[in-house]
């Protein structure tokens, strides 16, 4: 599961019975709140928007960002592939 915050962070969260709830890994990058994540249809990939008014690509595997997109002129609240 992943979670947009408004700490600025993207997180994804293990569903495995055995750690309920437990967080395995953080993503920072953003400058302000993020409204919304989207997994990517393969699974290896997931994007985030937010109110610093870009929008972000990350390598689920690598757990970095792969790509900034600017050029909105408010918030991203809504992705989807």
């Amino acid at each position: 599961m992943a979670t947009a915050s408004a700490d600025r962070t993207v997180r994804l969260w293990s569903l495995n019975p055995d750690y309920e709830c437990q967080k395995f890994v953080t993503l920072k990058s953003h400058e302000d709140v993020v409204n919304c994540v989207e997994f990517h249809p393969m699974g290896l990939h997931v994007a985030s928007g937010s109110h610093d008014l870009t929008w972000r690509l990350w390598d689920l595997e690598k757990k970095k960002e792969l790509l900034v997109q600017e050029g909105h002129a408010g918030p991203v609240y809504c992705m989807s592939f």
